[in-house]
């Protein structure tokens, strides 16, 4: 939140409050109270107890929370006017909070508090125009008499309540709000079953006085509980179709990368989130973001700049909230969902299968004390399926790099090479930039194999493969082209630059000690060699990329082989060809 934003919070906030202060003296003053004698102080607290249930348990639909307060507030409002239940509403709200230990900041406690007395002052109002006279109510007149300002209370309280949500909400993003069109519907559905507690509890107490209130408390509970388990069972239902359904899609998705969105996005849907992450382990046993969905730079940063110590990061156990401090490049830039949203509930499972330890999921909220151990258990279930798709994805990714990395050297094959310089060439016309090709060549290496033989050879090869990954610029592309020869494509390279990496490339590998391992009876010891280097500019001197490869082999052999090797030639740029 911005200090605009915060100052037009704060302002609004400050209203509320003075409003809602000026309005409670008000009816202290002017509202008649009902007298808490003869038994209605155990009636308040029957109260009290009613609505603290009611706001323990509600039924939660995904990020919605409803409940049916207002069946109470009514009853409790007719009986003893506006006064008491103002102080009986906040009262029942404020404990709820503290039992169930929601640390909610100062001003959101102000605001809920202020909310929920205007809501029933306004209301109270409403019911005043509506029948000229304000509750006390008699338990002798007749329910029918004020049925019309009953339903205009309940109605200026629904109206009241979503008017400063909506305004307060707008204040907070900036203008920005969501569809409420799902939230209205499930609150109007509870204000339908509020209406049939409120025509219950009035007329019962109408026909059998206070201890009517005894009668319905127990089937009221009743009803809430049993609605609270249909819920519950309709969400878990609707969470396992979804767990299905990305169970399917996760086997089909062999690239790893796209999994690992198919992954995020069921999370998203399966339980309510602010961002969710795959934190995948490190070389040093640590766990770094590798994907993540919904999140904001912020609260990237803050998943970032915390961190839990597990006890062995081979141990699954430990391992759930084993989360790294890391400088890595940032997942997120500039996405535009809740840029001001803070993660204050992190739910984190494994992603194993059997003993290996794939990575970890994470979901973060914004609220606190917001997930519950059936999301534990849904987002483990999801976990698990994830595990066996990103396993296959691996196995098929490790699977392609057979087919285009050199198992000796690390570096790509031929296939990858004849693959990739037409499209770089081709890439290359685009950007109207000039790519260079080197071939190297390493001198005497026959001599090498037959002297010392082909297990110090291959150390030979790696180690120079080792030395051209060093010494090229990101981009550039190292392929091991056969035998001893390389290859280095070096995008938007001209003559100048391309003649630099070259000579930095010949002079680090003719200054470098290589070291041989022992082998049998021999000890370790050091091994020069140098290379022979030709190069071919596209489009200056190859027009297509078959010619390219063809001029710079060429220049390789006739323009610094046999001219006595270990030099860099140019194709064209040498005598005799």
């Amino acid at each position: 939140m911005n200090n605009e934003v915060g100052t037009r919070y704060r302002v609004c906030l400050a209203l509320m409050v003075a409003v809602a202060s000026l309005l409670f003296i008000y009816n202290m003053m002017t509202a008649p109270v009902n007298s808490p004698h003869e038994g209605n102080g155990w009636l308040l607290l029957a109260y009290v107890i009613l609505l603290l249930f009611t706001w323990l348990f509600p039924v939660r639909l995904g990020e919605l929370s409803i409940n049916v307060s207002l069946g109470i507030i009514v009853p409790l409002y007719l009986q003893f006017g506006v006064v008491p239940t103002v102080i009986v509403v906040n009262l029942a709200w404020f404990l709820s909070h503290l039992i169930s230990n929601r640390h909610l900041r100062s001003h959101r406690l102000v605001a809920n508090l202020s909310m929920m007395s205007l809501m029933t002052m306004f209301s109270d109002l409403g019911f005043r125009l509506a029948a000229g006279f304000s509750p006390p109510i008699s338990w002798d007149v007749s329910p029918f008499s004020y049925a019309t300002p009953v339903i205009v209370f309940m109605c200026v309280h629904f109206l009241t309540n979503y008017l400063i949500m909506f305004i307060l909400e707008a204040i907070r993003s900036g203008g920005k709000i969501g569809a409420w069109s799902m939230g209205v519907l499930w609150d109007l559905t509870a204000l339908g079953i509020e209406s049939l507690i409120v025509i219950l509890l009035v007329s019962l107490q109408h026909m059998l006085g206070p201890i009517a209130l005894l009668y319905t408390a127990l089937p009221y509970i009743a009803l809430i509980y049993i609605f609270r388990l249909y819920s519950n069972l309709v969400i878990a239902n609707r969470q396992l179709s979804l767990i299905s359904d990305a169970t399917i899609k996760l086997n089909k998705d062999l690239n790893e990368e796209e999994m690992l969105d198919t992954l995020l996005q069921g999370v998203m849907d399966l339980v309510v989130a602010s961002a969710s992450y795959v934190f995948a382990p490190r070389d040093d046993g640590y766990l770094t973001p590798i994907a993540v969905r919904g999140a904001s730079a912020e609260i990237e940063d803050q998943m970032r700049n915390v961190t839990y110590f597990g006890a062995d990061p081979k141990r699954l156990p430990d391992v759930s909230h084993w989360l790294r401090n890391t400088a890595d490049a940032s997942l997120v830039y500039q996405e535009p969902v809740h840029p001001s949203l803070r993660a204050n509930s992190v739910l984190s499972v494994p992603i194993q299968h059997d003993e290996c330890m794939l990575g970890m999921l994470v979901v973060t909220h914004s609220e606190r004390i917001h997930y519950s151990t059936r999301d534990r258990e849904m987002l483990q279930i999801i976990a698990n399926q994830a595990a066996i798709g990103w396993l296959n994805a691996q196995r098929l990714k490790r699977s392609e790099q057979q087919t285009v990395v050199d198992e000796l050297t690390g570096l790509f094959n031929y296939r990858y090479f004849e693959s990739m310089l037409p499209v770089l060439c081709r890439r290359a016309d685009e950007m109207g930039e000039p790519l260079t090709l080197l071939v190297l060549d390493l001198d005497r290496f026959k001599a090498i194999n037959d002297e010392y033989g082909h297990i110090p050879g291959n150390e030979v090869l790696k180690a120079v493969a080792q030395i051209i990954r060093e010494q090229v610029r990101d981009g550039d592309v190292v392929c091991r082209y056969g035998g001893e020869e390389f290859t280095v494509i070096l995008p938007g390279a001209n003559y100048e630059v391309s003649m630099h990496i070259a000579e930095r490339l010949r002079q680090s590998i003719a200054s470098t000690k290589i070291l041989i391992p022992p082998q049998g009876n021999t000890l370790m010891f050091p091994l020069s060699v140098t290379v022979s280097i030709g190069a071919a500019t596209y489009p200056d001197t190859a027009d297509v990329p078959q010619s390219l490869l063809r001029n710079a082999d060429r220049a390789m052999y006739v323009g610094s082989k046999q001219r006595g090797r270990n030099r860099v030639a140019f194709y064209g740029m040498y005598d005799a060809l």
